[in-house]
């Protein structure tokens, strides 16, 4: 039988859920109801089935469907940047539209790379990434993220240029990053942050350690580049995690939550000194066709607004701290490891110490109505929770006791 081509096994292929609905946390799939519990793929914060959004994108396609950025842009295109900029708190800086989290990494590879070739600097090519991070699916993505080297190899020789280090947490893995930056800070353009490694099963950088990087990058030029695609709008709590660091990024990396996943969309945002640093040229040499498409503007736009309507800050730290209750109170004797920061949630179990047990108590959730997300490298197995912020109290109870059911069930207790 013929399939899509798809990065899904093809022994998976056939188990895929055919969607023929879905409405708030929920989606149905051959008169079965799920409940979702990770935001589709990190980015339905705000549920499925918002009903307003054709109509903001019917007539945006009424006005301007689509442009030739070369020639031409839109007014939703500049509200929107303007926008977007103050909601960040970067008033005075400037945006790039891409397609997706992927695409904006290699905007901001390019750009730190572009920026210190225009400071004279043209020996600071080197990304620095963490060894547990993940940025993405391109070939420049994959080749800074440190996380599941293994299946990258086929497709191998990727994009050099990069180093790999520690996540930088504690005092130990801070003095490595000092010695390896006194060593090649003449060759390092940038580090490329997660404020919280999210693929790789859920580690915080704290605070007093991200004003040391802060303050080691500014004493030796070295750029900071964001990765919020995961992170921002909400998801950690704060709008965005740099900000609950304290910290303003050279480059930031947005995607996911910044419209709802209802169309392809990413964000690079640059301090202003990047900016002009790069507008010296006549141009910056990164192009699609469907970049600063206006119909995906107006998606951004749309939920723009909606974030602006609401507290979410309080309500994504009340759902947290509810979420947190009913796992401690339910979970806590079959859990080894357990992580939660805003809404996002990870959670290592006794018993399920390899890839091939985690992925049949992944079936068995989704079997049982939950559909979670998994993540697996050489030390942590797990799944992962990315809730909705529309989930209501009824709705975490019957997550953690899903979950519940199926590790008694599965192990027997």
């Amino acid at each position: 039988m013929s399939q899509i081509f798809s990065s899904v096994e093809r022994e998976r292929y056939n188990k895929l859920l055919v969607i023929d609905g879905h409405d708030g946390c929920y989606v149905y799939s051959k008169d079965k109801k799920y409940l979702d519990s990770i935001s589709c793929l990190w980015n339905k914060n705000l549920g499925y089935n918002d009903e307003e959004i054709t109509e903001a994108l019917t007539n945006q396609i009424k006005v301007c469907g689509s442009l030739n950025p070369w020639i031409s842009t839109t007014e939703i295109n500049k509200s929107y940047a303007e926008a977007l900029l103050r909601f960040a708190e970067y008033l005075d800086g400037n945006v790039y539209f891409s397609l997706s989290g992927s695409e904006s990494i290699e905007v901001a590879i390019k750009a730190t790379r572009k920026y210190h070739n225009l400071n004279a600097n043209d020996e600071k090519k080197l990304i620095v990434s963490f060894d547990k991070s993940y940025h993405g699916g391109t070939i420049g993505a994959w080749s800074i993220s440190g996380t599941q080297r293994r299946l990258f190899e086929p497709y191998s020789p990727l994009m050099g240029g990069h180093v790999f280090i520690p996540f930088i947490h504690d005092k130990v893995t801070l003095e490595f990053f000092r010695e390896y930056v006194k060593q090649y800070h003449k060759k390092t353009a940038a580090i490329i942050i997660e404020p919280i490694i999210c693929y790789g099963g859920g580690f915080e950088i704290p605070k007093w350690v991200m004003e040391e990087i802060v303050s080691i990058c500014k004493d030796y030029e070295i750029q900071i580049i964001f990765d919020e695609v995961s992170t921002g709008f909400y998801r950690t709590g704060e709008k965005f995690a740099y900000i609950d660091l304290g910290v303003r990024p050279d480059i930031i990396c947005l995607s996911k939550g910044i419209n709802n996943g209802i169309l392809p969309f990413g964000v690079t945002i640059f301090k202003n000194n990047v900016f002009e640093k790069l507008s010296t040229t006549d141009t910056f040499e990164h192009f699609s066709t469907q970049n600063f498409n206006p119909i995906l503007t107006a998606s951004a736009m749309y939920i723009l607004t909606k974030y602006k309507e609401k507290d979410y800050k309080k309500k994504v730290l009340k759902l947290s701290t509810l979420f947190k209750q009913e796992i401690e109170m339910h979970l806590a004797p079959y859990l080894s490891r357990f992580f939660i920061k805003g809404l996002f949630i990870t959670l290592e179990f006794h018993n399920i110490e390899n890839h091939e047990v985690l992925m049949c108590f992944f079936e068995e959730l989704l079997c049982n109505g939950l559909i979670t997300y998994v993540y697996s490298n050489d030390t942590n197995y797990g799944i992962t929770l990315v809730p909705m912020f529309i989930t209501e109290t009824d709705e975490v109870t019957a997550i953690v006791n899903i979950i519940k059911k199926t590790y008694e069930e599965m192990f027997k207790i």
